[in-house]
Parts: C-alpha cells; structure tokens; sequence
C-alpha cells in the first residue's frame, strides 16, 4: 500500500512527524497483502487478504467508530481494528470527529447488479436435419452481443466462443464427428455470468459412406429377350432399404433420375448388346 498527500493526523502511516503534504508516494510499512483501502478525513483504513481491518491516523475521545478498544489517540502506523473478520470492503467516515466508519463482511449478500440472463442463441448453421459427409462443418448463429457462447451436444461441451461485439454473429467449428445422427444446442453467457436457457436444437447427420447397390434379378448374358426386367437392391449403414433411392444407366448414357423404382423394363433391338449399370 502507498500513500501521498496530508498526513496532519498521521492518517498516511508512513511519517511520525504531522505535516500538511506529501507530494512524493511512499510505501506503508507493516502491512500487506492489501485488497481495499478508504481515506477518511482524519484517518485512513485497509482490508487485507485475510478479511483483517488495519487503520492509521487520528482517534479522538469519544469515537463511535467501536476503536476506543484497539487505537490510541494517534497512530503513526497501522493497527489492526478489533473484532472485524471476513471483510471484503470498507468506507472511513469523513467530516468531524467523532468519525463512524462502515465495512462489509464475506457473509453479507453481494451488492446489486445484473442478474438478468441474455436471452438464448440461435443456431442458424446448419440447417436441421441436414447431412454431412466428412465429420467436420460449423454451428453457427446469433446471441447477445460479446456474450460467451457454447454448444452442446446433449450434457456434453463442443466448444465455446466469443460472439461478436456489435452484431452478435458467432461461428464453433467442429471436427471428427462420428457417424449417425449427432444434436447440438447452444447457451450464451454474459459478463455478469448469467447464463440464458438452451437455443434451439439442430440434428445433423454424418454419412461418410456410400450404399452398396447390386442387380438382384436379370439377364446377366447373352438373352433373346428384348425387353427384359432388372430388379435393383441396395443396404445402407444408415439408411433403411425401404428409404433408399435408385438410379440407372445402360452403357454410356446419362443416368437416370433417382426414384424409389426398384426395377427396370428395357427395350433393347435385337442383336444389340447392353450393359446395364445401377447407383444410389
């Protein structure tokens, strides 16, 4: 602690000789660990890191202040006030003597301030029940401006970052996501620490492999019909067979549109060789 300025009734605790003013800082000796001091008009006090009370300066006769029990008339240097503990601040009375002083314990209820939550984020990257096939992409959206935003994936943390300070956008990135359906939420945290309720949610599901598709049924040679029938089939790891869409080509020509059909007629000329080529 460091004090300057007029030490007439040694409220500085760093002179034992009164005088008007000390223009220079000096340091306080014998005490430290200092986390709140007050300058009253004709004392000086200090709250330590152990919640003690310390003061210097003048103590007149008849204080109120509840010191007569620990301070002489004029302290030189601080001492501690007795019968305080767990102190987190403090304020020295100014005017006339006899002075009162003021002091807040740990176990007194915080002073007021912002308890109101940031209303929830939104997630508007990607969309719901959207499809990814590597792993990795970015949840995205908006929330209370410089706010701290994480996502979650059910309980479970994915990531948190600072939205925006004037617009509010924020952007995760996420990578090796698993195969299958995966849901993400988002909370916003402000300065204050009050955290809003869960955004909305979206399912994003990772498909990194392709189905498996073959000709169930078919000429598969040499045929004299010219109109024959294929019937297609396929498995999926996460699709089921009835959901699955087909496509086909014979020999070198555009694919099919997909469609749920899972046969084909053709009308092959005679003596005109075709290879037939399924997909989903």
């Amino acid at each position: 602690m460091w004090a300057w300025g007029s030490n007439s009734d040694y409220q500085l605790g760093v002179d034992t000789t009164p005088y008007w003013g000390r223009t220079t800082p000096a340091k306080v000796s014998g005490i430290s660990n200092v986390v709140g001091v007050s300058a009253g008009t004709d004392q000086s006090l200090a709250v330590k890191d152990d919640g003690t009370v310390w003061t210097s300066g003048s103590w007149h006769s008849g204080n109120t202040g509840g010191l007569d029990d620990c301070c002489t008339t004029f302290n030189k240097s601080p001492v501690q006030v007795g019968g305080l503990s767990g102190i987190t601040y403090v304020v020295a009375g100014l005017r006339d003597s006899p002075y009162h002083n003021l002091a807040v314990s740990s176990d007194s209820p915080p002073p007021p301030g912002d308890s109101q939550a940031p209303s929830p984020p939104t997630i508007t990257s990607p969309q719901n029940n959207s499809y990814d096939t590597d792993g990795s992409f970015s949840v995205s959206g908006s929330a209370e401006a410089g706010s701290t935003v994480e996502i979650f994936e059910g309980t479970t943390s994915k990531g948190t970052t600072k939205a925006d300070s004037s617009s509010g956008a924020w952007s995760i990135a996420v990578s090796g996501v698993s195969e299958g359906a995966h849901t993400y939420s988002a909370k916003a945290t402000d300065a204050a620490g009050n955290t809003s309720s869960a955004s909305n949610s979206v399912t994003v599901t990772v498909d990194t492999l392709s189905p498996a598709t073959n000709i169930a049924s078919g000429p598969s040679g040499p045929s004299n019909d010219n109109t024959p029938t294929f019937s297609f089939s396929g498995s999926d790891n996460l699709s089921q067979a009835a959901n699955l869409r087909y496509s086909y080509k014979v020999d070198g020509s555009a694919w099919s549109s997909y469609s749920s059909e899972t046969s084909i007629t053709l009308g092959v000329p005679r003596a005109s060789p075709r290879a037939l080529t399924p997909s989903m």
